[in-house]
């Protein structure tokens, strides 16, 4: 997933793209991309985190399974 998250970032440092961010969108479209880059990169750490959880929970449920052998 950080590579996506990799991806958008680029993206949002394009100069494209910081022109979108340093002035208030003026058109549907503009507001739109700004909407989606944002939402993206929320969506993308929202599963890292997801990801983070399950994998420190099945490392848990491995432990606990070795205790109990």
């Amino acid at each position: 997933m950080s590579k996506y998250r990799k991806v958008l970032e680029d993206l949002l440092e394009s100069s494209e793209a910081n022109e979108y961010l340093t002035k208030i969108p003026k058109t549907r479209h503009e507001a739109w991309l700004l909407t989606t880059a944002l939402c993206s990169i929320s969506i993308l750490e929202t599963l890292e985190e997801l990801v983070s959880l399950v994998e420190t929970g099945q490392r848990t449920k491995k432990l606990e399974r070795k205790k109990v052998d």
